[in-house]
């Protein structure tokens, strides 16, 4: 069984000594002349975040705003990105979940401030390169556990007055740095059966003791390997169900919003409909009520001219009593033939021949043919 292996580092723009930010990326970038080491070097892959070429950029603009603990501009020898390794055995047999789980991890520890993690393959364990920069206000030493505590003693000391002493320092360094060993066997390492420790500095004495360390590490791990991929399968079953079920209720949300537009559609067309129907009725209503003025005024009138004639045939009536209580019979043999030749003759000739006839009758005979002209509905001045 295999231990892990992780490496953090601090890096400047322009470092009095060693790699600067520049050297990094280009070796991470497999630029020529900076992988030599590398038999054939392979362009990496990105993980997580940017490029290093852009985490670059972001140190850089980090390190142009920032200011020390006196105002002052940062030195170019002060570091403004941290770069970090995490490495897996080359024959493990959970290269991919290593890989998420280290990303899981630094995102958990890091961050916003995380801002790049690429792949190698082509070296002899595969790999991740990570990339932090302080957030901008931050001190560099957020990022960095050791330069953090060693930065504490020396506060301490200067505030009780004292001279720090350089092993002090150095031992508070070396204990954060082992915390944060801890917290990445804590988080991935043993997870994936990787040792805290190799087996020099485990202190575990003859290899049978160290044999029966990693069979019994394997053997846990394996069993939580077994867990996690039951626990990741049923996730991924239940995730399968919400996407059915999230599909059924989008496909009966689209069922039932096609029948509510299909009934606004009808109420529309029902109330567009009403409304004729209401005008129709309404003009239909118009109508009749102005039909009916015209039939009552038609009505007056006819009852008017009923009156009219009833006026005139009593008048008629009353005279030709008097002329009868006034003429002797023959007259009035001779009158009552000449009005049966009258009614006979409205009966049977056209109105303008009786206005001719009437033009050569007596005075009285012609009120006694327009009268009867008028009781037959013919009209002697028309």
């Amino acid at each position: 069984m295999s231990y892990q292996f992780g490496h953090i580092e601090c890096y400047a723009r322009s470092p009095k000594r060693g790699y600067n930010i520049h050297d990094i990326r280009r070796e991470a970038e497999r630029e020529s002349g900076y992988c030599d080491h590398v038999a054939n070097p392979e362009p990496p892959t990105i993980v997580y975040g940017c490029t290093p070429r852009e985490a670059v950029e972001l140190a850089e603009e980090w390190g142009e705003q920032e200011r020390d603990a006196r105002g002052r501009k940062l030195r170019r020898d002060a570091p403004v990105m941290l770069g970090g390794v995490l490495s897996y055995p080359r024959g493990g047999d959970h290269w991919e979940a290593f890989k998420n789980m280290s990303v899981r991890w630094l995102t958990e520890k890091y961050g916003s401030r995380l801002v790049s993690v690429i792949e190698h393959q082509d070296e002899a364990n595969p790999h991740l390169h990570f990339y932090c920069v302080p957030r901008p206000g931050e001190s560099f030493d957020v990022l960095h556990e050791g330069r953090a505590a060693s930065a504490a003693i020396k506060r301490k000391t200067a505030q009780n007055g004292g001279q720090h002493h350089a092993s002090e320092m150095k031992m508070a360094y070396n204990r954060a740095m082992r915390g944060w060993q801890d917290e990445l066997h804590a988080g991935v390492g043993v997870h994936m059966g990787l040792a805290r420790m190799g087996p020099r500095r485990s202190r575990l004495e003859g290899s049978g003791q160290w044999k029966a360390f990693t069979r019994a590490l394997k053997a846990i791990v394996d069993a939580e390997m077994i867990a996690r991929q039951a626990n990741d399968n049923r996730r991924i079953e239940l995730d399968q169900r919400e996407i059915r079920l999230t599909d059924d209720v989008v496909e009966a949300r689209g069922f039932l919003d096609s029948k509510e537009d299909e009934l606004k559609a009808r109420e529309a067309e029902l109330a567009a409909k009403f409304d004729q129907y209401h005008r129709e009725l309404s003009e239909a209503k118009n109508l009749l009520r102005s039909r009916s003025d015209e039939i009552r005024k038609e009505r007056d009138a006819a009852h008017d001219e009923r009156e009219r004639l009833d006026q005139r045939e009593a008048y008629l009536d009353s005279k030709e009593a008097e002329i009868d209580a006034n003429t002797p019979d023959t007259i009035k043999a001779q009158n009552r033939a000449f009005k049966a030749m009258i009614h006979a003759l409205v009966a049977g000739v056209p109105e303008a021949q009786l206005r001719e006839l009437g033009k050569t009758m007596s005075r009285e005979q012609r009120q006694h043919l327009m009268a009867v002209m008028e009781s037959q509905g013919k009209g002697y001045s028309r």
